[in-house]
């Protein structure tokens, strides 16, 4: 079992990592403002690209993404080389 717990940012918030280790699914959860940091995590643990990513509050009719669709869609994945939009 993968458990993961970040500090993330100047007030030192917690984003929680929860997942399989065989099969590298997982959720991230209430992932703080260290986009950077918390990609190049997934990165390093080989996260499935179907992992979830469940935001700490409520931001509309979407309320999650997944690691496939932030490695298409996300300025920072690309950017930063974290991903390289495979």
């Amino acid at each position: 079992m993968i458990i993961r717990q970040l500090k993330i940012g100047f007030m030192d918030n917690f984003t929680n990592i929860v997942g399989c280790d065989k099969t590298k699914k997982a959720m991230v959860i209430d992932p703080g403002a260290d986009v950077d940091r918390i990609l190049a995590e997934a990165k390093n643990m080989k996260l499935a690209d179907d992992t979830v990513v469940w935001p700490g509050h409520d931001y509309g009719p979407t309320p999650r993404s997944a690691l496939h669709w932030e490695k298409r869609n996300n300025v920072n994945a690309v950017e930063y080389g974290y991903y390289s939009g495979d």
